[in-house]
């Protein structure tokens, strides 16, 4: 029971670690990310890109999930850029919660007879 809590737990937590993400606008001049995933706004229309690199005038990177072709985008066309980051407030605030979820698992396994 307890190798099965310790591993429930952990595995919750790198979920829950993997969520907590944030959007922030990449600003003027700042290159962009060659690791990770940017949106991409062309048109008024959000393009989520993986692994972004800029190749001649344009903006190169895998689609998401499940469709992982390679999108293209004009440079020229861009309105805006917004890079995704960790949010280490996020991550401990859930980590925290899932700590005590995870302690109180274990305490219920314990037998107090």
């Amino acid at each position: 029971m307890k190798l099965f809590t310790t591993r429930l737990g952990s595995l919750t937590l790198i979920a829950c670690a993997a969520g907590c993400t944030s959007w922030s606008r990449l600003g003027d001049g700042r290159p962009v990310p060659v690791r990770g995933t940017v949106q991409v706004w062309s048109a008024g229309q959000p393009v989520l890109l993986r692994e972004p690199r800029t190749v001649d005038d344009s903006l190169v990177g895998r689609a998401a999930e499940p469709d992982t072709t390679r999108h293209s985008v004009a440079l020229a066309s861009i309105d805006s850029v917004r890079v995704q980051e960790l949010d280490l407030g996020k991550v401990l605030i859930v980590g925290t919660g899932v700590a005590i979820a995870a302690l109180l698992l274990w305490a219920q396994g314990l037998n107090f007879d």
